[in-house]
């Protein structure tokens, strides 16, 4: 699990934060595994304002299915990924060209990804937003030096 409490600033107006919630991952025999993570998420004033919403709370989790059908040491990986976020006001984004801060955002997707050497993976998922039915494609490349 984890957790954080603390106080921001910012043009002279206070905002208390507080984030917990556990997080699990479940090994499937040597090929997959599962992951799952809630989060609460409180904020004062989540804009630094004495304006708009005040005491807000978001609820988040997913759920993360990982295969790699030669084991940890192959080369491919698929994903299945479920999102879901829920808050009181409209306080948070995706930035995904929504058109303002959202209330609730739910997705799912599906991911393929292909290690060309140890610090380059290829990259691609299609996801679903339940809640603008809306399909986003995702492809490319990863690195790390």
């Amino acid at each position: 699990g984890f957790g954080y409490v603390g106080l921001e600033s910012a043009d002279g107006v206070d905002n208390e934060i507080r984030i917990f919630g556990p997080d699990a991952t479940l090994a499937l025999g040597t090929t997959a595994e599962v992951n799952a993570q809630y989060l609460r998420r409180t904020d004062q004033r989540p804009f630094y304002s004495d304006v708009g919403p005040t005491d807000t709370d978001v609820d988040m989790g997913f759920a993360e299915l990982v295969w790699s059908p030669q084991g940890g040491t192959g080369r491919w990986f698929l994903t299945a990924l479920y999102n879901h976020i829920e808050a009181d006001a409209a306080v948070f984004t995706i930035r995904q060209g929504e058109p303002g801060p959202l209330t609730r955002y739910r997705a799912g997707a599906l991911g393929g990804n292909y290690l060309l050497a140890r610090n380059v993976r290829l990259t691609s998922e299609v996801q679903y937003d339940f809640d603008r039915e809306a399909f986003r494609l995702v492809a490319g490349f990863m690195s790390a030096f």
